[in-house]
């Protein structure tokens, strides 16, 4: 196993305010583990409760009308690691999907409680370990949407306090190498952090709106970055200045889960409410009702030739738009009940999807038999991303794997050994690097050594 080198740790303290929530009845304390969600897209209409996973660890959960409350609004859940649940029986560790499963479950059963306030403009997802909280930055203490197993609930105690966190509120998607190999990190706190293989630096917003809700970062074909921000719209930095692309007001409301540049420069969006592009003009929606089979685009690849491969988190399959119609190729039968969670080229133009359970190659006419990751501890693909020779690098929440065409290896990035990498990118001289659970890490392929790197507390100016 290679030795892989730790760059970016995670132990600032002031970075990372958390606010702890308590429930109080009786006089007594009754920590029930509180949750609290993130609206990110107003929805209205039937009925209805669904789980949709979005992005890796980006879960879309909708409840409307329930029996013990009624919210016509989505929710927005981002984490960073498995969360637990407390319950009547004791704590365990529950999966990021059924975590969500027992919480509608319990509304429905148990009683979980809404407390809204005047309005619902920004509240934050938070959640709770067994022996301490999971660290997620607080954005606004606006008529926070509170949801909570206990019945009734009582006063609530607010209590803010810091935790060592360094960049932990780094997302998945929000991490990329543009063409003079310079690590881009966008982080949730506000800040664009720039690794240019020497020295950190640290570039502000010149509007402190476009802070939060930040989104998908993306490379422009002229050494420029792209970020996509949910509530605004898209801002251009130079390195040196900003520019901003904000949406139409009918688009505003859309969750960003990606974006890519085209050959022709058009920018693309892979949002919840459909295909956004944007010409450097103006911007134009491809849904449902014009021309799109899917009204949900998660992940996108552009190709040379201006085309843009899509997949969908609402049905099973591979699209190719070519900017006025879709083809669409479905999933082999035996992979279709599993989401795709990860999209790359290889070199010798075969498109791959990594899903919830292994990985699947289509060459344009036909598909591989699913693979599986051996000896993998979770089988469930975050990213991937292939070398100039083609050895293809995986993502899982469980470790990062290489794949030469025939045999499975697993890396040994340490600490843990198992830990959940979020992003995968391979830089132009080769060297992979992985957005991980505890910060990011440089494999040099070559090299079985790396020196060590300064970390973020020395960003430059």
């Amino acid at each position: 196993m290679r030795k892989v080198t730790k760059l970016l740790s995670r132990r600032s303290p002031e970075e990372y305010v958390i606010t702890q929530f308590e429930a109080q009845r009786d006089g007594a304390l009754d920590d029930k583990g509180l949750a609290l969600f993130e609206q990110s897209l107003a929805q209205s209409g039937k009925a209805q409760h669904w789980i949709k996973e979005q992005q890796e660890l980006v879960y879309q959960l909708q409840l409307d009308a329930l029996p013990t409350f009624s919210l016509s609004s989505a929710a927005r859940l981002t984490v960073q690691q498995g969360l637990y649940k407390k319950l009547r029986r004791g704590t365990y560790r529950s999966g990021r999907r059924r975590l969500l499963v027992a919480m509608i479950v319990m509304a429905l059963f148990a009683g979980i409680f809404m407390v809204i306030g005047s309005s619902i403009a920004r509240p934050v997802i938070y959640y709770n370990y067994p022996d301490r909280p999971i660290i997620v930055e607080m954005q606004s203490a606006e008529a926070p949407l509170i949801l909570s197993e206990g019945s009734p609930l009582g006063e609530l105690r607010l209590q803010r306090f810091a935790l060592a966190g360094g960049l932990r509120a780094i997302d998945a998607g929000q991490f990329m190498i543009d063409h003079e190999n310079n690590i881009w990190l966008n982080s949730r706190n506000g800040r664009l952090l720039q690794f240019d293989q020497q020295l950190w630096h640290s570039f502000s917003f010149e509007d402190d709106l476009w802070r939060d809700g930040l989104g998908p970062i993306t490379a422009s074909n002229d050494d420029a970055l792209w970020l996509g921000n949910s509530g605004f719209g898209v801002l251009r930095f130079d390195g040196e200045s900003w520019q901003s692309a904000p949406f139409a007001g009918q688009f505003s409301g859309q969750h960003l889960m990606s974006a890519t540049q085209g050959a022709d420069g058009t920018l693309w969006l892979g949002t919840s409410g459909g295909l956004l592009r944007y010409d450097g003009f103006s911007w134009q929606l491809f849904n449902i009702q014009n021309g799109l089979p899917y009204g949900s685009i998660s992940q996108l690849l552009a190709n040379a030739d201006g085309t843009i491969w899509f997949t969908s988190l609402q049905a099973p399959g591979l699209a190719l738009f070519n900017g006025a119609t879709t083809t669409l190729y479905s999933l082999p039968e035996q992979i279709q009940s599993y989401e795709v969670t990860a999209l790359a080229a290889a070199p010798d133009g075969a498109i791959w999807l990594g899903t919830q359970n292994g990985l699947l190659r289509f060459d344009g006419n036909n598909w591989s038999e699913r693979l599986v990751l051996d000896g993998a501890v979770d089988g469930w693909i975050t990213s991937l991303a292939f070398s100039a020779n083609g050895d293809l690098w995986t993502g899982t929440r469980a470790g990062l794997y290489q794949y030469d065409g025939e045999n499975w290896a697993s890396i040994d990035t340490s600490e843990p050994s198992n830990e959940t990498i979020f992003d995968v990118e391979v830089d132009g001289t080769g060297t992979v690097w992985a957005l991980t659970d505890s910060g990011l890490l440089r494999l040099d392929v070559a090299e079985s050594e790396v020196a060590p790197i300064a970390e973020p507390e020395d960003i430059a100016p």
